[in-house]
């Protein structure tokens, strides 16, 4: 009897065991979850009055859409009509919701190419798509090569693997921003939308501006929000500027450049439709000012 009710513990015990180990994990894990912060909790301080050397113009806290040109540069014969637009898809589609974009639609692009004008046009030479990007005010022209790599049918439905050889760049200057080999997969496209989608978020950072602090820079509000994808989270970059005038043919015109380093990161904790609030690390507040640059990282 002694012996049968040792055995009965003993089983308890390890029967137990799993739970009590998983108990105790949700317990640690609800300690190290980060503490939910209202920002509006913060007052507004001194500290918080301090505005930068070079704040925002009313134009530049409007936020505009970059507007994209594409132009396809080669396709081979086993692009399709219908391969064609789901690849078109795959990259627009991640330039919209990635980086800000408003892409020229393909009949516009056709419709463009049909007039009389532009007859002569060749969309691999770099200073036609310039003068093209610039007729439809266009900031971005990019060139694409499309290769099929692989195919095949799996219960009926084309499955393939595409290389795109893309290429951005301004219509300004003509400076190259993106140049890459790009690999979408149509059986595996979650991971090839992952892979572009990161891609765009770091060579198109979107720009912003801080609108207030409060707590002595303890949380900021900046003009980005959930409208160009902003979520919980996103690590965001305050940088400074400069801005100067200077005189192009008898016409003032505004120069603005953006220091390279970082003053400081933050991270998102609250979203609105466009605007959002950051939390502040501790040892960067004294760097932080009303009206600083702000870029989006990658998340």
């Amino acid at each position: 009897m002694k012996r049968s009710l040792s055995q009965m513990r003993f089983f308890m015990r390890t029967a137990l065991l799993p739970f009590m180990l998983i108990f105790c994990c949700i317990i640690l894990l609800s300690g190290c979850a980060p503490k939910k912060v209202d920002p509006l909790s913060f007052p507004i301080l001194d500290a918080d009055k301090l505005e930068s050397q070079y704040p925002p113009f009313e134009d530049e806290l409007v936020l505009r859409p970059y507007i994209l040109l594409p132009l396809l540069v080669f396709k081979d014969q086993t692009v399709t009509e219908v391969r064609l637009k789901e690849i078109n898809h795959f990259i627009n589609s991640s330039f919209e919701k990635n980086g800000n974009f408003s892409i020229i639609s393909q009949q516009q692009t056709d419709a463009l190419l049909a007039e009389d004008e532009n007859k002569h046009f060749q969309t691999s030479n770099i200073a036609d798509a310039i003068q093209l990007g610039t007729s439809v005010n266009a900031t971005f022209v990019s060139q694409m090569q499309i290769t099929i790599i692989e195919s095949k049918m799996v219960e009926n439905v084309d499955r393939f693997k595409a290389n795109i050889n893309l290429t951005v760049f301004t219509t300004d200057s003509g400076q190259v921003v993106l140049q890459q080999d790009i690999h979408y997969d149509s059986q595996k496209s979650d991971r090839s939308y992952k892979k572009l989608k990161q891609l765009v978020q770091t060579y198109f950072q979107i720009r912003g501006y801080i609108l207030e602090t409060r707590g002595a820079h303890q949380v900021a509000r900046i003009s980005l929000g959930r409208s160009v994808g902003i979520e919980l989270g996103r690590k965001i970059q305050v940088r400074e500027r400069t801005v100067k005038s200077e005189i192009v043919n008898g016409v003032s015109r505004r120069i603005v450049s953006f220091d390279v380093n970082a003053l400081a990161m933050t991270e998102v904790i609250k979203v609105m439709e466009n605007d959002c609030w950051v939390l502040v690390n501790k040892k960067d507040m004294p760097k932080i000012k009303k009206g600083q640059v702000v870029f989006t990282m990658h998340e």
